[in-house]
């Protein structure tokens, strides 16, 4: 009797967890607002938001992981973060501690299950420590974790990434980012706020009291083991000869991106003859001879601007955010240069106001030159490259966000159903495209910059405008039989079963998708992975020239899939009969396989295949 009613509780129990509703995306998150007597930018902080506000954030935190089935991986990290950190304002330190431990066994990436939530454990370290001891305790935790890694490398730039948040931390720094990005939305809302926007808010406050007390030393613990570890490339080993690429034929490749900055490219830009320099606007587009592809301004109109034209609030001071962009870049390469030291600077120092001015305008330094950085990869180095720049996208940064509407997608999808034709006329053969477009995306577009206030119409909106795109991307791929596009895979360190992103989830014959690695070949902790990402690349630190020609370091998937369009372009300069499809396997075959079954890129062998094929 006692074993029947056992079972029947078990089963109960079992069928209730299976009942829970899931929640696959942030907008399935319950609709929960948390009042503020001010501002986001200025509540946080504000002691009634560590009295008041805290506690119902932890409740509500609480009740949707114990209610709810995440399926969204990202959106699991990001509650377990904010939980760990009001456990810290709180004093919870054992709290903390089980949260930090769960986060790590949650993590799919080898170098997060050791590593995740490494100042948070150097922060718990220290309010355990007598006070004469603090700092010292938490230089002692860093060097723990880090240690522990078998491989040093593995979690080498992980942990200087982390170091920029020690380094950098300030009131107005912190309040900057939140002034642009959270109290529009606030304000719409009565300053309120959302769980996630919440949980940022706690976030921040726990960097602000925990983490400026011990920046130095936290900072040197890991600088230390940084200098200790120094990373090996791989990449470079793995280039083909320049002999072997003797006489090689031209390549179209199409960067469709935010605009190159083609006078960096002298004698490597494609000609369409569809648009001939005549003086006419032979394709309709209100353009006279766009003869590089066809260019748009970020408010989506046409120009003949071959990079987005400058903001009134940008053109003064681009040398200044160009400096503090690659000095952001530099510190999280674990480099000591000036820029570098500018930026520290600027973050501990500047006021608000300049630093909310300096978010803005790195947003639209960043979008601006990312199209140039992603044909410096290609073309550099590559005289059979021929590049043709296109730019047309649904949003962007001039230098405030970009309204997204339906409108504006529909301009979009105009957009791209002309690209066919004007990619055939082309002779494109390789499209690089370093982007996606998600409905997470759009919806909190919508709510924070698009005049929206209710999640559920977001949500709504934004799949019908993301679906649209999808099949207009569809189409332009399938009438595009000769032609390989090469998408990004994203930076969202979770499954691409999660991740809805658009071109990323079409399957075609002529589409290959492309993760991100480090140095040394292992994937990097914010590359989306899974079954739909053909290969791998190296995405992190990579250097590449910006509009004006300045070299700087980038990573993210969007650096890693040039390096792939740039072995098809070796393979098909040698071997232009290549077909897309055979181009993906040669890739893929000629590629080294890492222990987790990877391929990794191989341009040399990439080479070899396409002369012996």
């Amino acid at each position: 009797m006692r074993a029947a009613a056992l079972a029947l509780a078990l089963a109960t129990t079992t069928a209730a967890h299976a009942q829970k509703p899931t929640i696959r995306s942030p907008g399935d998150l319950p609709p929960t607002r948390f009042a503020l007597d001010a501002p986001p930018s200025r509540a946080f902080l504000d002691p009634v938001f560590l009295r008041d506000v805290l506690p119902r954030l932890r409740a509500e935190t609480e009740r949707v992981r114990q209610s709810y089935t995440i399926q969204d991986q990202a959106l699991a990290e990001q509650l377990r973060a904010g939980l760990i950190s009001i456990a810290l304002l709180q004093g919870r330190v054992a709290d903390a501690r089980a949260l930090i431990v769960e986060s790590r066994a949650a993590s799919t990436k080898p170098q997060l299950k050791i590593m995740a939530m490494l100042v948070p454990d150097a922060i718990a370290a220290a309010i355990e420590a007598p006070p004469v001891r603090r700092c010292e305790a938490a230089a002692e935790r860093i060097g723990t974790v880090l240690g522990a890694a078998a491989d040093p490398l593995l979690v080498r730039a992980d942990a200087l990434g982390a170091r920029i948040q020690a380094e950098v931390v300030s009131g107005p720094f912190l309040a900057s980012y939140l002034q642009i990005e959270i109290d529009p939305a606030a304000a719409k809302n009565g300053n309120s706020v959302d769980l996630r926007d919440g949980l940022r808010l706690a976030n921040y406050r726990n960097r602000l009291d925990q983490l400026i007390p011990c920046r130095t030393e936290i900072s040197a613990a890991i600088l230390s083991f940084a200098a200790r570890s120094q990373p090996r490339n791989i990449w470079s080993a793995r280039q083909p000869d320049p002999a072997t690429l003797a006489g090689a034929k031209p390549v179209v490749v199409a960067i469709w991106d935010s605009g190159i900055d083609t006078s960096l490219f002298p004698g490597q830009l494609a000609a369409d003859p569809a648009e001939p320099i005549d003086g006419r606007d032979n394709d309709g587009n209100g353009l006279i001879d766009d003869w590089n592809g066809p260019t748009f301004d970020w408010q989506g109109d046409p120009t003949l601007s071959p990079v987005k034209p400058l903001s009134k609030e940008l053109a003064p001071q681009l040398a200044y955010q160009l400096t503090l962009v690659k000095g952001n870049h530099d510190l999280g390469a674990g480099l000591d240069t000036p820029e570098a030291r500018v930026f520290v600077d600027r973050a501990r120092n500047g006021s608000t106001e300049d630093q909310a001015l300096d978010a803005l305008l790195w947003e639209e330094v960043g979008g601006r030159s990312h199209g140039t950085g992603v044909a410096s990869e290609i073309a550099d180095g590559a005289p059979y490259v021929r590049l043709f720049n296109t730019n047309g996208e649904p949003w962007g940064n001039d230098p405030r966000p970009i309204v997204i509407d339906e409108a504006r997608n529909d301009r979009f999808v105009a957009y791209v159903r002309t690209l066919g034709a004007r990619f055939r006329s082309a002779g494109v053969r390789l499209v690089n495209m370093s982007w996606s477009y998600t409905v997470d995306e759009v919806e909190d577009l919508l709510l924070r910059h698009g005049g929206e206030t209710d999640r559920t119409r977001a949500r709504v909106r934004a799949t019908a405008m993301r679906a649209k795109a999808d099949a207009a991307l569809r189409n332009l791929i399938a009438v595009c039989p000769g032609t390989l596009f090469v998408a990004a895979a994203g930076n969202s360190n979770q499954s691409d079963d999660i991740l809805a992103g658009t071109p990323q989830t079409i399957r075609a014959p002529n589409l290959i998708v492309v993760g991100a690695t480090s140095t040394s070949g292992t994937p990097t902790g914010f590359t989306t992975y899974g079954k739909d990402v053909g290969i791998y690349a190296w995405g992190q630190d990579v250097p590449l020239r910006v509009p004006g020609g300045m070299i700087d370091h980038w990573q993210g998937t969007s650096m890693a899939a040039p390096l792939v369009v740039r072995a098809a372009a070796q393979m098909l300069a040698l071997n232009p009969k290549l077909t897309p499809a055979q181009l993906i396997v040669g890739l893929r075959a000629s590629a080294t396989t890492d222990p987790a079954g990877l391929k990794l890129l191989h341009p040399a062998n990439a080479v070899a295949w396409a002369k012996a094929n």
